[in-house]
């Protein structure tokens, strides 16, 4: 009796550990998750409280103005929410910043810079998360946290209209991450692609390729889980899903194109596909390069350094096409992938005389670049682990190398972006003592003197005299509004 007892004792312990474990494993990536996102975020934060200016810059004057003044007044529409920005339709972007206006009662560009941290730490837990459902280590996620909120991307951090392109990202993530770790294509699956590719679409231009980057997530995780059958298989209902999918991403291609206006280029096709190769070689080598004038070695040799090591991971995958984990991580890699290199060459159609350099927000896409070389050499050094030790070290040392190297680069980078955020901080707060300065003059004559965050001083300039739209500036500007006489 006292034995049976004993062993009883003995599997209920065993039981209990168990369930223990279960309970770890089960909450591991959610803690995981957190850990990157207070990381981004307070990475982030710390660079806005630091260096943030609460005034309006660029196109911020020309766009929200307009829709906290509509909204105050009781005739905002949905034509102007949904209105072309240039060749954007930025819908997200004015919800929530109309949003934040709703629940504080004014406007400041300072809170929108802190919720467009918010937005990165939760680009960095989404990442997190799926890294460690697929085995990856802690260090790695919260590593690429740090990078997610590198200050290289000052022109995003500190600006508030400029949380389109975390919003972007945060969709596109958000919508692979979810395929890959779906057991199977469902239409829960396909209706959460929609809505990422949908909102991915009216947070920037570049949301139109996530329909792409999804839909090829989508057919990557069908076949991969019958590689003998074809794809559309009867049975599946896949047709159905694959039509629904479809129709969705051409009725929001056609909306989205209507009435947009394209300025038209003086370039020749032959020069157009020349500009964009330039740019994509350009975006693909970041950060190792992020300007035209880089020697051509340079040029040459950084997109194969990145994309390498990425194509050997998605070769490793693909021998274990029988390995869950395998499949999914070939998923995740292709579609973020097809994202970046669609993405580089849509922006090099479109804004091929800028550099990456001269237009930091868009690190904010190709941080992506080194994102996934670190997942893929981390992939491949666990992929190293069933060979001999002969073999086993110098593959090793290289891809060790490689991981030191591209992380001693971002260092590099993070540096002069501090440097360039600290000048360009410099710049705002000359430009908002010129505002203020405006503001505070009571003569009829006043006159912009001084520098200006806009670049066009007659609109600007109407801006200011308009009650309407003074009225919803942030208070810091405002201060100086009480001894304005409007010039009419």
């Amino acid at each position: 009796m006292h034995e049976l007892r004993r062993q009883w004792h003995t599997r209920l312990i065993i039981r209990r550990s168990a369930d223990d474990k279960l309970a770890r494993d089960r909450w591991r990536p959610a803690l995981i998750a957190l850990g990157a996102f207070l990381i981004a975020f307070l990475a982030q934060r710390q660079i806005v409280l630091a260096y943030g200016v609460d005034m309006p810059f660029w196109d911020e004057w020309e766009d929200f103005p307009t829709i906290h003044a509509s909204y105050r007044a009781g005739n905002l529409t949905l034509g102007q929410i949904f209105a072309p920005h240039n060749e954007h339709r930025i819908m997200t972007s004015r919800l929530i910043t109309l949003a934040l206006f709703a629940i504080r009662g004014e406007w400041s560009p300072v809170v929108g810079m802190l919720l467009s941290a918010v937005v990165v730490g939760c680009i960095a837990a989404t990442w997190a998360y799926t890294l460690s459902r697929l085995g990856g280590p802690v260090w790695l996620a919260w590593i690429s946290a740090l990078l997610l909120a590198s200050p290289i991307q000052f022109q995003n951090i500190t600006c508030s209209f400029q949380i389109c392109f975390y919003l972007l990202m945060l969709c596109v993530v958000t919508g692979v991450s979810a395929i890959v770790l779906a057991p199977a294509v469902t239409w829960r699956l396909v209706l959460v692609a929609i809505v990422a590719a949908s909102l991915a679409t009216f947070s920037l231009a570049n949301g139109l390729l996530a329909w792409v980057a999804l839909g090829i997530c989508l057919l990557l995780k069908v076949k991969l889980a019958a590689p003998s059958e074809p794809v559309f298989a009867k049975g599946r209902g896949l047709r159905a899903k694959a039509l629904g999918f479809l129709a969705i991403m051409i009725f929001q291609c056609v909306f989205y194109l209507q009435g947009l206006q394209i300025g038209a280029s003086l370039a020749t096709p032959v020069e157009k596909v020349f500009q964009m190769a330039r740019w994509s070689m350009m975006a693909l080598s970041y950060p190792f390069v992020d300007d035209f004038d880089q020697p051509i070695f340079l040029s040459v040799c950084s997109p194969l350094f990145l994309w390498i090591p990425l194509v050997l991971a998605a070769r490793a995958c693909m021998q274990y096409s029988h390995d869950e984990r395998s499949n999914n991580t070939l998923v995740l890699i292709i579609g973020l992938m097809m994202f970046m290199i669609l993405s580089s060459c849509m922006i090099g159609l479109g804004r091929a005389d800028f550099s990456i350099r001269d237009g930091s927000r868009y690190t904010t896409i190709f941080v992506w670049n080194s994102l996934l070389v670190l997942f893929a050499l981390v992939t491949l050094w666990r992929e190293l682990a069933g060979k001999s030790v002969h073999q086993l070290w110098q593959k090793r040392l290289l891809l060790a190398s490689l991981f030191v190297v591209l992380l001693c680069v971002h260092a590099v980078r993070a540096m002069e972006g501090l440097r360039q955020i600290s000048l360009h901080a410099i710049e705002r707060r000359q430009e908002e003592q010129t505002i203020i300065t405006y503001l505070s003059d009571p003569s009829p004559n006043r006159q912009l003197n001084g520098p200006i965050p806009y670049p066009r001083k007659d609109m600007l300039k109407l801006r200011l005299d308009e009650p309407a739209l003074t009225a919803i500036l942030p208070p810091v500007l405002r201060r100086g509004k009480a001894n304005t006489v409007p010039s009419h």
